[in-house]
């Protein structure tokens, strides 16, 4: 067995420039090529060091967390690996280029391992909060409607009035429905409400004084988006009449003529009782009467006989002028008593007693909103060591600016990326946004700041 000395013409670590010129992603490189973690090292690779007496001494080196050894070729590495065992004698090889990393480049480093893990297997969804609803991104977390099955909510710095922009993430292997964020009212708080394959997922609902983003109407004059009537079921609109809300994108569309909008309610005035009155009385009245905002999610939705979103229980989520929040399960099935006797609620009245039900049933069941994950944060998809990709790079520190890793360089893209997506460098080498500067909505141009990612590989000259 031999192993080939380096080809002509290798870049040595000397001429790399200062220490911020390529991304290193392990602690050892080899001319420009960061190679991979220890368990990913090559069968072949591994016997010859073993052969040679160098596999553990490989080991410590490669596994080294606080320094970085940058070596000229894979033929510097064995002889220094040989020189560390005594195989050869001392002053015959020259040391490696030594990089210390401090306790903040591994924090920093760590984050970018982190965002570079996420965008290999989430890339921002095909729909996302529209431009005319800007107030959508200002909804506090606590409160932000279900992203949808193999979605996530993100939220990142951008330069707008707020700060900060939520962003859909679409899981890339697993194949589903885009979610869709339908916005109406005020263009500057408005209403928000989550389709997925045409169920209606939950809502944020915000009222609105102002008659110009309103469209108020009668029982009589709903056409209820054309959808059929059910015995025994209501449907449901999203907000009372008087609240009709008028979509931000388009001015003919508003919540009563958009079925995407409906959800299918219990009828209230059945046996058991259910939610369609109560909801109109305890949810919808007292958040036009208050101003208060609220979020619905419709939990296990099927597709009714209506052709819309039938959940079998409903979780609310209620603003509270104390800044607080109130929350209630309700049941969707008819199958809860909510017509108790007197001799169950006593003094309270019927529909105020339902809402304690609901109360009681959210402290057995608490409801867990959304996780919206920022930039930095670490990511622990369940399967995520399945999905190709993700070891590469792996978890490790050596990315921060001020060791080896690239520093942020300002890009002009085309479309509207957000942070977090991967793109295309102008030599060719994959990058990830890590900043939004400014969006050309006009020319459909975006200006970023862009961190290079250099992949790990062993040399292609080291084997056998």
């Amino acid at each position: 067995m031999k192993v080939s000395i380096g080809r002509g013409g290798v870049a040595k670590p000397s001429a790399m420039g200062p220490m911020s010129s390529k991304v290193i992603q392990r602690a050892i490189t080899i001319g420009m090529n960061p190679i991979p973690r220890t368990v990913h090292t090559p069968t072949n690779i591994v016997t010859f060091l073993q052969q040679q007496g160098l596999y553990s001494e490989f080991v410590k080196l490669n596994d080294e967390r606080e320094v970085i050894y940058l070596f000229d070729n894979d033929q510097h590495l064995v002889d220094y690996l040989k020189l560390q065992t005594g195989q050869i004698a001392p002053g015959s090889v020259s040391a490696p280029i030594k990089q210390k990393v401090n306790a903040d480049q591994l924090k920093q480093g760590h984050e970018f391992a982190s965002d570079i893990r996420f965008t290999t297997i989430y890339q921002p969804g095909g729909s996302q909060i529209p431009d005319t609803a800007p107030g959508a991104h200002n909804i506090p977390n606590q409160m932000m409607p279900p992203p949808g099955q193999h979605h996530q909510w993100g939220q990142m710095p951008y330069p707008s009035v707020s700060g900060q922009e939520y962003v859909l993430y679409q899981h890339q292997f697993h194949s589903s429905a885009n979610t869709v964020p339908l916005t109406f009212g005020d263009p500057n708080a408005p209403s928000m409400v989550m389709n997925q394959g045409g169920l209606n997922l939950g809502m944020h609902i915000q009222p609105t004084s102002n008659s110009n983003y309103l469209n108020p109407i009668t029982r009589s004059q709903t056409n209820y988006a054309g959808l059929p009537s059910v015995s025994d079921r209501v449907r449901g609109h999203p907000f009372e009449l008087k609240q009709n809300q008028i979509s931000t994108d388009d001015a003919d569309m508003d919540f009563d003529q958009d079925s995407r909008t409906y959800t299918d309610e219990s009828d209230s005035t059945k046996t058991n009782g259910g939610i369609s009155s109560w909801r109109y009385n305890q949810i919808e009245k007292v958040a036009t009467a208050n101003g208060m905002p609220f979020t619905q999610v419709n939990n296990n939705s099927v597709k009714s006989s209506m052709g819309i979103a039938r959940p079998d229980t409903i979780d609310f989520r209620i603003q509270q002028s104390s800044g607080g929040y109130k929350d209630l399960q309700m049941d969707n099935t008819a199958t809860t008593d909510y017509r108790e006797t007197d001799s169950v609620r006593g003094t309270m009245a019927k529909q105020a007693y339902q809402t304690e039900m609901g109360r009681q049933q959210a402290l057995l069941h608490p409801y867990q909103a959304p996780p919206v994950r920022r930039p930095g944060e670490d990511f622990t998809d369940t399967n995520r060591h399945s999905y190709p990709g993700y070891m590469s790079p792996p978890p490790t520190p050596f990315l921060s600016d001020d060791t080896l890793a690239t520093s942020p360089e300002p890009i002009i893209l085309g479309g509207f990326p957000a942070v977090g997506s991967r793109v295309n460098m102008p030599n060719g080498s994959k990058g990830v946004v890590v900043e939004v500067i400014d969006r050309d909505k006009n020319r459909k141009k975006s200006r970023c700041m862009v961190k290079a990612i250099l992949s790990v590989q062993w040399p292609g000259s080291f084997g056998i």
